[in-house]
């Protein structure tokens, strides 16, 4: 008897919804680009216990015709595209008739519809569909997904936590709200509602979802090259984080294309110090027949066929005037960092070591990245920012750094992703030193910070502690640490040295890189021919 054997419909549609839908957000995407793709001019998303229990979307859109309703849960049934030849010119956020289908297969669904000709509802749970049923419904559609996947505890036990599905969830709606700033949006969490951004123009859109401050960060771009279109808001030359909120869209559909963020990074050489980059809310125009967008099961990836062009259009909205301003630097070491944009952001006389034997000696600093010090077994070549790091790190750690009051208070405007993250987040972040209090919305003041972080800087290490994926302590210590190009005098190079030889463990940073290489004298003996130093 053979061993192959054929799948029953069921496990194929389980199959193949996992490839569709991952997770709640995965169901939030879809529901809303049906919604967009509908014509909708406002949508309304309900989720309750992130997801898991209910997602609802309902919109004003076109509606759906009672003989259709069936079709919709029919894979690979749809009203987008018709024949081969319609794949090359996509014009739709979804066009495969994959998400309604997948979705029913791991879930409770309800779809209801109007148009002029009345309203209407079916329901399908596990892939069997109900019968079609009048059903009061105003002219648009509501699809309502509950008990996801409660027919696939395998793919449920595997979830994140509620509070990592929801910000997948919010992820989805900024992405969807920023890119349709024409649409009016709403998210209702849980019975209560958290955001509603009315219809706006895109620089407006963009202070409702990210908050104001961002916005100010931000300056318009706009240019052509060749069948290529591209506008938006990017970070001013000189701004920009490390960990940078960055949104590209491709015909209006959000998409993933790493010659976006590789061609962004490259047209801000020279107007962003490393290691920032620039924050983006980047939309482009490009004929149907130059990418391809059918590469991935939930289509968030694009291929183009001359990406090297994406490089060239980047460049020309970027740059514009500012193609001749360049940071100017000499061999070695990074000149700007003199200015007060560039200026550190930790208050150096805070870390005086305490008193011990001193057994080395200074030399110098090398290319403004390395101090070479002399000790009796070798030569040390120490990585200054790390080194800097590592100490702030441990002080942190040991709570020695004291929290100081602002003289003014600091008042954030965040979006409702950073609203969970700070919830996460809360205790690290008053546990580093930083004193907050939530307002009405998304607000927050902040009242006190780290002692080691200057006040100019606070809001910045702030959000970055917040946004970032690496420990609150750790990205305040590398936020607060001297950078690479930084001319240091012997006296900082002291502490520096001091504070980094004073601990136990100097070998690595809080991130893994390696502080200090050593050289020692019979290694350097050997090296120049000599038997010995």
């Amino acid at each position: 008897m053979g061993k192959i054997h054929r799948l029953t419909e069921e496990l194929k549609a389980k199959i193949a919804a996992g490839e569709v839908i991952e997770n709640p957000a995965s169901v939030v995407k879809e529901l809303i680009e049906n919604s967009l793709d509908a014509s909708a001019s406002k949508i309304v998303l309900r989720v309750e216990e992130a997801g898991l229990s209910l997602i609802s979307v309902l919109d004003d859109g076109e509606g759906m015709e009672p003989e259709d309703m069936p079709l919709a849960f029919d894979r690979y049934s749809t009203s987008k595209i018709h024949r081969e030849s319609d794949l090359l010119k996509i014009r739709t956020l979804g066009f495969r008739g994959e998400a309604l289908a997948s979705i029913c297969a791991v879930s409770k669904v309800r779809l209801i519809s109007g148009t002029e000709k009345g309203s209407f509802t079916v329901e399908c749970q596990g892939g069997e569909i109900g019968p079609v049923r009048e059903f009061p419904h105003p002219r648009g559609t509501t699809v309502e997904v509950r008990d996801l996947f409660y027919n696939f505890p395998v793919r449920r036990k595997f979830l994140s936590s509620p509070s990592s599905l929801l910000r997948e969830i919010t992820r989805v709606f900024t992405t969807y709200s920023l890119g349709y700033p024409e649409v009016h949006f709403v998210f209702i969490r849980d019975g209560r509602e958290v955001r509603n951004y009315p219809p706006s123009s895109l620089g407006e859109r963009i202070a409702q979802v990210m908050g104001r401050e961002f916005l100010k960060g931000l300056r318009e771009i706009s240019g052509e090259y060749g069948q290529l279109r591209i506008y938006g808001y990017s970070s001013a030359p000189g701004k920009g984080r490390p960990r940078p909120n960055q949104f590209f869209f491709l015909n209006k559909r959000p998409v993933y294309n790493k010659e976006f963020y590789g061609a962004l990074k490259a047209a801000y050489s020279g107007l962003i110090q490393s290691p920032n980059q620039p924050e983006a809310v980047i939309f482009l125009e490009a004929p149907e027949d130059s990418f391809d967008v059918n590469i991935h099961p939930s289509k968030r990836e694009v291929k183009f066929r001359e990406p090297t062009a994406i490089f060239s259009l980047f460049k020309v909205a970027v740059k514009g005037e500012e193609k001749e301003r360049v940071l100017k630097t000499s061999p070695g070491v990074v000149s700007d960092f003199s200015s007060p944009e560039y200026s550190s952001v930790v208050s150096h006389d805070l870390f005086v070591a305490s008193p011990r034997e001193k057994d080395y000696r200074i030399v110098g600093q090398v290319r403004g990245l390395f101090i070479v010090v002399e000790r009796e077994d070798g030569l040390y070549l120490v990585d200054q920012h790390n080194a800097m790091e590592r100490a702030i790190y441990e002080r942190l750690k040991k709570g020695d750094v004291p929290s100081q009051p602002l003289l003014i208070p600091s008042v954030v405007d965040l979006s409702q992703e950073d609203m969970i993250l700070l919830r996460e987040k809360s205790e690290e972040l008053k546990s580093a030193g930083f004193s907050y209090e939530e307002l009405s919305g998304d607000t927050v003041v902040l009242r006190a910070h780290p002692s080691i972080v200057s006040a100019e800087k606070v809001e910045e290490v702030f959000l970055d502690a917040l946004r970032g994926k690496e420990p609150v302590l750790a990205t305040i210590a590398c936020r607060a640490s001297v950078k690479r190009g930084e001319i240091l005098s012997m006296e900082r190079m002291e502490r520096i040295v001091e504070d980094l030889f004073s601990l136990e463990n100097y070998q690595v940073c809080p991130h893994g890189r390696p502080i200090v290489i050593k050289f020692s004298w019979e290694e350097l003996a050997r090296k120049i021919g000599r038997n010995k130093l």
